[in-house]
């Protein structure tokens, strides 16, 4: 089924609203952070003003706002990873092997099904199961042996 041109404008429209909602995101981010480490600065600069001994053990508690994650917190995050990318990889790998049914089809969305179920579902599942398995490895060579 081809979208009539009229529909054309509306979905660039749809497309740039989405890639400035990601721009907006990532610049929100960025201000924070840049935020926090200037009131970071602020604050040792207003220590050693006052002539404070400013000791490693404070400038560690001031850059550090969340404490660091438990090993059961890791695990518990790369299991939920890796579930998700198990998911995303079966769905987007059905999806596919559908959409190839349809490669003959006179239907353009139809014959691009397995595209965008590549796209959409087994590329982030794969990054989901890579990020899974590389947590895994780097929680396994930090914890001290026994």
């Amino acid at each position: 089924m081809n979208a009539a041109p009229s529909w054309q404008w509306v979905a660039g429209l749809s497309a740039l609203g989405f890639y400035l909602f990601l721009a907006v995101c990532a610049a929100m981010f960025l201000w924070s952070r840049t935020r926090e480490r200037l009131a970071i600065q602020e604050t040792l600069q207003k220590l050693i003003q006052a002539g404070t001994q400013v000791s490693p053990e404070v400038i560690e508690s001031l850059r550090r706002t969340k404490p660091p994650r438990t090993p059961a917190e890791v695990r518990a995050r790369s299991r939920a990873f890796r579930y998700w990318g198990c998911f995303l990889l079966s769905l987007g790998t059905v999806i596919a092997l559908i959409g190839l049914r349809y490669l003959d089809s006179p239907t353009q969305d139809l014959r691009e099904m397995s595209g965008s179920a590549i796209v959409l579902f087994v590329i982030p599942g794969l990054f989901c199961l890579a990020h899974s398995v590389i947590t895994d490895l780097v929680e396994r060579r930090s914890q001290p042996m026994r």
